[in-house]
């Protein structure tokens, strides 16, 4: 894993706890393509500083099961972060 992959891990995990917004994301994850790790600071935002070890697709399962979230949020930033959508019939209840 590269440094850029890590930072960006970081900056995925951080968007799914809800400390990123979409455009804060976005706009970080193009500073780390465009100018490196090093025009970064993944650990910026008002989320917790234990995402860092933390699997983002995970975080995001367990503020929905919290209903933290709603589903359309969810399912938002579910595919923001690249991952399947699942179907209503598997998605966690």
């Amino acid at each position: 894993m590269t440094d850029d992959d890590v930072v960006i891990e970081e900056l995925r995990a951080r968007y799914a706890a809800g400390a990123l917004s979409l455009e804060e994301f976005e706009r970080r994850v193009e500073r780390v393509v465009e100018d490196g790790p090093e025009a970064v600071d993944p650990s910026i935002g008002d989320g917790d500083s234990d995402t860092a070890d933390r699997d983002p697709v995970a975080i995001l399962r367990e503020r929905y099961a919290r209903g933290e979230i709603g589903d359309d949020e969810y399912r938002r930033r579910l595919d923001v972060l690249g991952e399947d959508v699942p179907d209503r019939a598997s998605e966690p209840s």
